[in-house]
């Protein structure tokens, strides 16, 4: 379990202005699905500002499931988008300035948009007239849905949609795809105990790191290599899984 402060300094091109939000992470990792699965397979699709995030749907091909994919709300497991859905619902809490999202009940007959997956689709805003009354509308409100423009939606859209890609890509090992100059400092996994994780660090020469280079696991970050050496010794000893959460 992780408990991260991060400070994020970001350009969005949809939002034109870098955006500055803090991110407190308190769940497990979670990987979302890069590429579509196969016609008629069954998927997880992330459900943002819900306390029931996910919901398990067919994969048709249709264009709003390929949305779904390319903002990061695609996932093969229940276990990967609740673990998403809490991230997010974490990154809410701590962002309702930047998400701009209602926070108190508006007034009876007030006219507020409501985002129901919070996805981007084009019919996923809708206008409607508050009633105190209707649980669905306090619904709404308890779950960051309730916004005072429908500008205001594409805009938090966009900033969940920012913070899953910049969570997703912090558990991807930051490899190295060319050679870099004689004498770099590199980091690659310690491969000489097989029972215990570790990283060497060397200056980077081609003779030597060659190997390591074509099979990507050379670094420039010994954290990147860590996980990269971690990962690798889940593989060959699953029973260390539980050590290295710790």
């Amino acid at each position: 379990m992780q408990v991260l402060y991060t400070w994020l300094e970001v350009t969005n091109p949809n939002l034109g202005f870098k955006s500055h939000f803090k991110k407190l992470i308190m769940c497990k990792k979670f990987k979302c699905l890069e590429t579509a699965p196969e016609q008629g397979e069954n998927y997880w699709v992330l459900i943002c500002a819900s306390n029931t995030p996910y919901l398990q749907l067919t994969w048709e091909g249709i264009d709003l499931e390929y949305l779904w994919l390319r903002t990061h709300r695609v996932f093969a497991t229940k276990k990967d988008t609740k673990r998403a859905g809490k991230f997010i619902k974490e990154f809410f809490k701590l962002n309702q300035e930047k998400l701009n999202y209602i926070t108190s009940a508006p007034k009876s007959g007030d006219k507020v948009w409501v985002g129901l997956y919070m996805d981007g689709a084009e019919n996923d805003c809708e206008l409607i007239t508050f009633d105190p009354n209707l649980e669905t509308h306090q619904d709404h409100l308890r779950e960051f849905r309730l916004y005072r423009t429908r500008l205001d939606i594409e805009d938090a859209v966009n900033l969940i949609t920012l913070a899953l890609e910049e969570e997703l890509q912090k558990f991807k090992p930051k490899y190295l795809t060319e050679a870099p100059e004689s004498g770099t400092e590199v980091y690659y996994p310690d491969f000489d105990n097989p029972l215990k994780f570790g990283v060497n660090c060397n200056l980077y020469d081609h003779d030597r790191h060659k190997d390591l280079l074509e099979n990507r696991l050379l670094f420039l970050e010994e954290e990147n290599a860590l996980r990269a050496s971690t990962k690798m010794l889940r593989r060959i000893n699953p029973a260390t899984s539980k050590q290295t959460d710790n």
